[in-house]
């Protein structure tokens, strides 16, 4: 039986599930020795610690940084291709719009929409020396656990392919080989920090958790004056519509009253005529 589908991913949650995954996977002390399912409860958590406000399996996390990763090489190689063919007098503004139109022309006429994402894996040696991240299978998760990988079906091991990247001009982005593994167990045991940039990661998962939730409240309170303005308006509106009813009512009893003043002394100069002693009266008066 098919399970329910989850609400649709929303931007700040890829972010987090990014930087999750980034985090996690280059803990050497811990990320390059555990089994994949263990890898994507780690990130799960993570992404859980950040954004409580939506429940999201392992599997999701890893089904949605899948499809992340996907479309990120692919706008990483359009992305190099419009730099390649980069003349003299444009900009890094003008290498990104050709990428844009390359990019939408190769894939159906649809834009790239993970920049928010690919601003975060790009600084990721794992994944942005690795261009084949995605292409080999993936594991279900529940199999795979009898070797280390990085969340997407490779085995774990020391960033390969840093000096294979595109020729100069074509590669704006600084990559730095990340601590071995050794190294960060050692460094672990004597009690010295782990992982600089896991720490980094970490750090700015907080700042992004607390202005997540800043964000938030203050559409919170947004909404709630909104509602308050909404509801005075509607008052006012039921305040005017009951004062207009109040006036067509008024200004209906009053014609009424001026009718029947009309018919009174309309029926009284009747009266007047028929008392009128006709024999006194000259021709004229009588024909009048």
């Amino acid at each position: 039986m098919t399970g329910k589908r989850g609400p649709n991913w929303r931007p700040n949650e890829d972010e987090i599930l990014c930087r999750a995954w980034v985090s996690i996977s280059e803990d050497g002390a811990v990320g390059t020795n555990q089994k994949y399912t263990r890898l994507w409860e780690r990130v799960a958590a993570e992404h859980q610690k950040w954004d409580p406000t939506t429940i999201r399996t392992a599997v999701a996390m890893e089904s949605r940084m899948r499809i992340i990763c996907y479309h990120c090489n692919a706008w990483k190689g359009v992305l190099q291709r419009a730099q390649r063919h980069q003349s003299s007098g444009t900009n890094q503004f003008d290498v990104e719009k050709e990428a844009r139109a390359i990019y939408k022309q190769e894939n159906g006429n649809k834009a790239f929409d993970f920049e928010h994402c690919f601003e975060i894996l790009r600084n990721c040696p794992k994944w942005y020396s690795n261009p084949d991240l995605l292409v080999s299978p993936i594991p279900p998760m529940g199999q795979g656990s009898q070797s280390s990988t990085t969340g997407f079906g490779s085995q774990s091991s020391p960033v390969e392919g840093l000096d294979d990247l595109p020729d100069e001009g074509a590669t704006p982005f600084v990559l730095t080989r990340p601590e071995g593994r050794d190294k960060q167990k050692a460094a672990k045991k004597k009690g010295k920090v782990v992982a600089e940039s896991s720490d980094i990661y970490t750090t700015q998962l907080l700042e992004f958790g607390n202005d997540m939730r800043e964000r938030q409240k203050s559409r919170m309170e947004y909404e709630n004056r909104k509602m308050n303005v909404q509801e005075r308006r509607l008052e006012q509106e039921k305040e005017e519509w009951a004062y207009k009813r109040q006036v067509r009512e008024r200004e209906a009893e009053k014609w009424a009253v001026e009718k029947k003043e009309r018919e009174a002394a309309i029926l009284q100069q009747n009266v007047a005529i028929l008392e009128k002693d006709l024999s006194k009266m000259t021709p004229r008066k009588k024909r009048f």
